[in-house]
């Protein structure tokens, strides 16, 4: 197992590499003119183009690419175009609230959408099953901007059940984090209910019930237990979903993480800003692929990291 984590981690230099190639050739297609936006529409060419000499922003894009690269070697992620401060402070200080919220979303899709599915599992083509598929089927259809703003209008502005903004406590995290997590419960419904109809007709199954366990057992420790791994491989890849989904989310309802801080500074073309967010985003995306991988070998003990 060791030797296997080691090996992985030596795959992510090439790869945090290729993605850092990939971040700076983004802003390179970014619209707008950063000097501009700081200067205003009344600045001169002049004035525009001294204060993209001061930022550096006047150097070809392979010489800027390698001076980047090699700040971020030695740890520095840069200055911001707005303030002037290390990048890398601020992501640190916001971080904490987003994981809060993509935790808390995590979580609540697991809670609701595992047992929901086993529900409809276990008692296939009925009401509660057909209600289940709809709603889960609206969930993974519904765009989470649109579902924030609707659950903001229903349970904050009418019934005024929850708050609408802020960062205080459990009523805070409840309509970003369904928000957030709306479409992972749908997708964890479905496949739930698929794999474990799939598992149920196993003659493993059928002779673990012949044997006189009880349902309770032949369903979690039997179905459910062999059932997991795509329902690790679907939560894995959608937690980077997730990360990116708390852009609009953490936007929506004001909440002080790194996605909110990445939308602002998109708007001001704030390209080191820009390019350490997509990164961290990128290495934590990272580190969840493998931990889901490590977890393969928990719930299935014939895969070996060998």
């Amino acid at each position: 197992m060791t030797s296997y984590i080691l090996r992985r981690m030596l795959v992510l230099i090439p790869t945090l590499i290729g993605i850092t190639i990939v971040v700076f050739a983004v802003t390179l297609f970014i619209p707008g003119d950063p000097a501009m936006i700081l200067l205003g529409q009344q600045a001169t060419v002049e004035q525009v183009e001294i204060l993209r000499e001061d930022l550096g922003l006047d150097a070809p894009a392979h010489i800027r690419y390698f001076g980047w690269l090699k700040d971020i070697i030695r740890g520095d992620f840069g200055r911001s175009l707005i303030d002037r401060r290390p990048v890398l402070p601020v992501l640190f200080r916001r971080f904490p609230a987003t994981l809060q919220l993509l935790f808390f979303g995590v979580v609540l899709s697991t809670a609701i959408g595992i047992p929901v599915g086993i529900l409809c599992a276990v008692y296939p083509n009925t009401k509660l099953d057909a209600i289940a598929r709809i709603l889960s089927l609206i969930g993974v259809s519904t765009p989470s901007f649109w579902l924030a703003l609707l659950l903001l209008l229903l349970f904050s502005y009418h019934l005024r059940l929850l708050p609408m903004t802020g960062y205080q406590g459990l009523e805070y995290l409840l309509l970003p984090g369904l928000a957030l997590g709306a479409q992972l419960i749908g997708l964890l419904t479905r496949l739930t209910r698929s794999t474990m109809l799939d598992k149920l007709q196993e003659d493993y199954i059928r002779t673990a019930r012949s044997k006189g366990l009880a349902e309770r057992v032949v369903l979690y420790k039997h179905t459910l237990r062999n059932a997991m791994l795509p329902l690790i491989t679907i939560i894995g890849l959608r937690i980077g979903h997730l990360l990116g989904g708390t852009v609009v989310i953490e936007t929506v309802f004001d909440w002080p993480g790194v996605g909110r801080y990445a939308y602002t500074r998109m708007l001001q073309r704030d390209y080191p800003a820009i390019m350490a967010n997509l990164l961290v985003f990128a290495f934590f995306f990272c580190i969840i692929n493998l931990i889901t991988d490590i977890l393969y070998g928990l719930f299935d003990p014939r895969i070996k990291y060998d």
